[in-house]
């Protein structure tokens, strides 16, 4: 092979490079995050840590939680000026997800980094998940506190709800996935549970607690018509 024909291939690899790399600056600059955003300046993000409460795994809750749902937010860097993802941005979207669902505040709370995702449009970014929840400190405590045994033979906890007198608890479906044993605790007790039904895409799992008696005795709220829609 002539120099000619080896200039020729080495300065094609080039150019190819080159294209393949505007392209994604291109599409990385033009379009945007393809995740949802809420941009929220400083003295937002203030606001919403004296109107809003966040709860990590296992962390206690005082008074009476009503779940409304599982909420997501990210922290994106979408061009190559934006500041660097940060666990306290996507946070802060999360408390505002959760007034928006009327709830004031967020439930079981995990984050996770991630490096460049084309399919987010972001060079890097930081999702957290959680459950927007209502929780009325003068009610008292209507709290499970779930417990379990994963695979890898370290203990975590999370938090959960009874929905029902015959035992059935709402908690998220990351604090009980792949999980060896499970025991709620609540009042006192303490009873094993298993997983009746889970939805990884809503984060959601519901136990059945195992108890001796037909139905577990623990005062719960009447709930509104509208509370239990599925």
């Amino acid at each position: 092979m002539n120099s000619n024909a080896r200039n020729s291939r080495k300065w094609g690899a080039v150019l190819r490079a080159f294209t393949a790399l505007a392209t994604i600056t291109a599409l990385t600059g033009c379009v945007g995050p393809l995740v949802p955003l809420v941009r929220l300046d400083a003295d937002s993000q203030t606001r919403l840590m004296s109107q809003v409460k966040v709860y990590k795994v296992a962390e206690p809750i005082e008074g009476r939680v009503s779940p409304l749902g599982s909420i997501t937010a990210t922290s994106c860097k979408n061009l190559l000026t934006d500041p660097s993802p940060t666990e306290e941005d996507a946070t802060a979207q999360l408390r505002y997800r959760s007034i928006q669902a009327g709830g004031n505040a967020v439930l079981n709370v995990v984050c996770d980094s991630e490096g460049t995702n084309l399919a987010k449009n972001c060079w890097s970014s930081v999702t957290c998940r959680g459950t927007a929840a209502r929780v009325d400190p003068s009610a008292g405590p209507s709290v499970a506190k779930t417990e379990s045994q994963p695979t890898k033979k370290s203990d975590s906890s999370g938090s959960g709800f009874f929905v029902n007198r015959e035992g059935h608890v709402l908690t998220n479906q990351h604090v009980v996935d792949d999980c060896s044993a499970i025991r709620v605790r609540a009042q006192g007790t303490d009873r094993s549970a298993k997983v009746l039904a889970s939805d990884e895409s809503n984060d959601l799992a519901v136990l059945q607690v195992e108890s001796s008696t037909a139905t577990i005795s623990l005062p719960l709220r009447p709930a509104a018509p509208s509370t239990l829609t599925r």
